[in-house]
């Protein structure tokens, strides 16, 4: 089903969003095959793929590169609706669950939910080894599998809440274009944004409290030798 539509002005804005994500495509496409060439590096000898701090490196861009195919995949999307849209000047109605079932909805969820969870994690592994070095030397000898599992162990059903929260709402309609709030509902939405700003602000945090006491170690060691 579909609304017929003779409004200029929202042609017109159409229109504008139409060049967005066609130059959100080339954005998209651009970093891709940055990401591209950082797995040929990372995975081209395995003296670098092997060792613990290179496998975080190679996680984050893992959810990168889902997240630049989620772009582009939206852009895509998006440029063959709007301009299906010029041409026979009519929007479609769409309803909830139509949005959820797109292919690039999923892979934002997992680029926009998976990096900060995977920076949050680490920074806080750190934090462990730094304060309580035997205590995580003993307990977490194999950092990158947990920091895999428990990152999984949190995206999954993060993701999952939101597929159940877009069946309960299935009839629904939802704006045209599609997208997290339309698809998902606005608490979701809020949820995904809470956990962006939250992971990377907390990853800073303590990457700080990180920093402060290695500086605050070494300026003390070298003290010690000095003397």
């Amino acid at each position: 089903m579909s609304v017929r539509i003779d409004d200029s002005k929202l042609l017109d804005d159409v229109n504008e969003k139409l060049m967005f994500h066609r130059l959100n495509m080339l954005v998209a496409g651009v970093t891709f095959i940055f990401n591209i060439l950082l797995f040929v590096v990372f995975l081209s000898s395995r003296q670098i793929y092997t060792k613990e701090k290179h496998q975080v490196l190679l996680i984050l861009g893992i959810a990168d590169a889902a997240n630049t195919i989620a772009i582009f995949s939206m852009g895509l999307s998006r440029v063959v609706l709007f301009s299906r849209i010029v041409d026979t000047r009519e929007i479609p109605l769409r309803t909830c669950w139509e949005c959820a079932t797109e292919t690039w909805l999923l892979l934002r969820g997992i680029g926009d939910l998976w990096p900060p969870l995977v920076q949050s994690i680490f920074t806080i592994q750190k934090f462990s080894a730094i304060f309580t070095p035997l205590w995580y030397y003993k307990r977490c000898r194999n950092g990158s599998l947990i920091l895999l599992a428990t990152s999984l162990a949190i995206l999954v059903p993060s993701l999952i809440v939101g597929y159940v929260l877009a069946w309960s709402n299935r009839d629904s309609n939802a704006r045209y274009y599609c997208g997290r709030r339309a698809a998902f509902g606005t608490a979701y939405a809020t949820f995904i944004y809470s956990i962006n700003i939250i992971g990377y602000l907390l990853s800073f945090i303590i990457n700080c409290v990180n920093m402060s006491k290695v500086m605050t170690t070494s300026n003390k060691c070298v003290g010690k030798i000095e003397c």
